[in-house]
């Protein structure tokens, strides 16, 4: 008897065990981590009009809500500036994330000249495959005086 109510216990406990499994694969189908190809768009932030010709970067992000990017906008070097360390967090809502990032700027002699903080809002696709976001992008000078804003979206596939 005892050991038959134990075997019961032990197969509902599987049971649980799985659906629980099931439910939370099922609800990270729609993880933000992982490394991206992402198209990013300068727009104006009054119009929503590109001003800017798009450009790419690469953004990776990781399980642990931290991340790293990379890009070079036009008219840009690669020696003007840092690789982008983050921080990015899940919000309410299916597929909802945000992040803030942050790359340092260098002038054409190699001094520091200031940041870039990226600030955007992230909608996953349906697929877990595709992401949209719009960004704030603020620009600060060598002594931290915030110097002016810009705006942006962009949209990523998954690299696999």
């Amino acid at each position: 008897m005892i050991k038959s109510t134990i075997q019961g216990l032990l197969v509902a406990a599987i049971a649980l065990g799985a659906s629980a499994s099931a439910i939370a694969d099922d609800e990270d189908a729609g993880h933000l981590h992982g490394i991206w190809r992402i198209t990013r768009t300068p727009i104006n932030c009054q119009s929503g009009q590109q001003v800017a010709p798009s450009f790419q970067a690469i953004m990776t992000f990781h399980e642990d809500g931290t991340l790293t990017g990379y890009a070079v906008p036009p008219a840009s070097s690669p020696a003007l500036q840092s690789p982008e360390f983050g921080l990015w967090n899940r919000e309410r809502g299916r597929g909802n994330y945000s992040f803030t990032d942050l790359s340092f700027t260098y002038d054409q002699g190699g001094a520091f000249a200031g940041s870039i903080e990226l600030t955007a809002e992230v909608q996953l696709g349906a697929d877990g495959d595709t992401l949209t976001h719009e960004t704030r992008i603020d620009i600060f000078d060598g002594n931290g005086a915030f110097l002016l804003s810009h705006c942006g979206r962009a949209t990523g596939t998954r690299f696999r």
